[in-house]
Order: structure tokens, then C-alpha cells, then sequence
């Protein structure tokens, strides 16, 4: 009898420490500390086998939000496994360009034409298939023009260039914090 006490215990136990885990994250994310946020939400997904929608949507945009596109088209692909056609446009677009910024571009294409044919517009489906003839036009194409480094660039970024009185500023990431002169 004492066991089953005991194991009741650790149970309950382990239920309301899962639970904190998803409230530190949920707040973590409320704040905006999508870094955290993601981490908690992996603590707390490794874990449980049967998340909330919200929790998996939560989840999903806090790696997106950091560019952790790995994780962030994991949980998408979560997402739509739960919710299919009913998803979210906001949520459709964020799994479509997870997808895309993974390289998966195939599979991007397809869950475009899903989704345009979701939302029934044959207008929208029509310029999509038009605007995807054109890039694989234009990928197939040799390039005119290259792009190279001069010798007077940094190997740090170097942007923003403007005029201050007679001279230049620009701002740049490099170490050296002295003026050129």
C-alpha cells in the first residue's frame, strides 16, 4: 500500500513540475524572450507526448522567431499534422517559408498549392504558378553579372554610407573603433 502512495506522489509530482516548466515558458514567450522561450518549450515538449495546439503553435514561433529554422519547421510540420487544412493562414505562411529558408523548396511549392487551393482564390493560384515558371526561368539561366569584394572592403559589414559635412560615415561591425582619415 505504502508504494502505491509513493507512486501516486511521483506522479502528481511529475505533473506539477511539467506544468511550471510550460508556465515559465508561456511567460518567457509573453515577454517577448523568444530565446529562452524556445529553450523551455524544448524542456517541456521532450516530455510530453500529447501538447496543446497553443503550446505547439507557441513553440513553433518562438524558434521562428530566433531563425532556428530546423526547429521552428519541426514544429510547424506538428502544427499541420494536428490542424491540416484548418490552419492558420498566418501559421500556413510561417511553415511554407520554414520550408523554404531548410531548402526543402519542393515541398514549400507543394503546401503553397494546398493552401492557395485552401482559400479557393484561382486568381492567387494562377500568379503563383506564373511567378514560379519566371524564377525557374530565371534560375536556369547563366548569370550576368558577378559580384565580388574590393580590396577596400572590410571582412566585417560595412553599410550605411552618408555624407557628415565634407566627409563619409558609415557604419561598420569591425573592431577598430579609430576614424579613418
Amino acid at each position: 500500500m505504502k508504494k502505491i502512495y509513493i507512486l501516486s506522489l511521483l506522479i502528481c509530482l511529475s505533473t506539477v513540475f511539467a506544468q511550471t516548466k510550460l508556465k515559465k515558458a508561456d511567460k518567457l514567450f509573453n515577454m517577448y524572450a523568444f530565446v529562452d522561450a524556445s529553450k523551455a518549450y524544448g524542456e517541456y515538449l521532450k516530455d510530453e507526448n500529447d501538447p496543446s495546439i497553443e503550446t505547439i503553435r507557441k513553440a513553433a514561433d518562438s524558434y521562428y522567431f530566433t531563425a532556428d529554422n530546423r526547429e521552428a519547421l519541426k514544429w510547424y510540420q506538428k502544427l499541420y499534422d494536428v490542424q491540416g487544412q484548418t490552419m492558420n493562414d498566418k501559421y500556413f505562411l510561417r511553415y511554407i517559408q520554414s520550408m523554404k529558408s531548410v531548402g526543402d523548396y519542393v515541398q514549400a511549392d507543394k503546401i503553397t498549392k494546398i493552401y492557395l487551393n485552401k482559400k479557393g482564390d484561382e486568381k492567387q493560384l494562377a500568379y503563383y504558378s506564373y511567378q514560379k515558371k519566371q524564377m525557374d526561368s530565371l534560375a536556369a539561366t547563366k548569370s550576368r553579372y558577378q559580384v565580388r569584394n574590393l580590396e577596400i572592403n572590410s571582412p566585417q559589414a560595412d553599410f550605411g554610407t552618408s555624407f557628415y559635412g565634407q566627409k563619409i560615415v558609415y557604419a561598420s561591425s569591425k573592431e577598430n573603433t579609430e576614424p579613418n582619415k
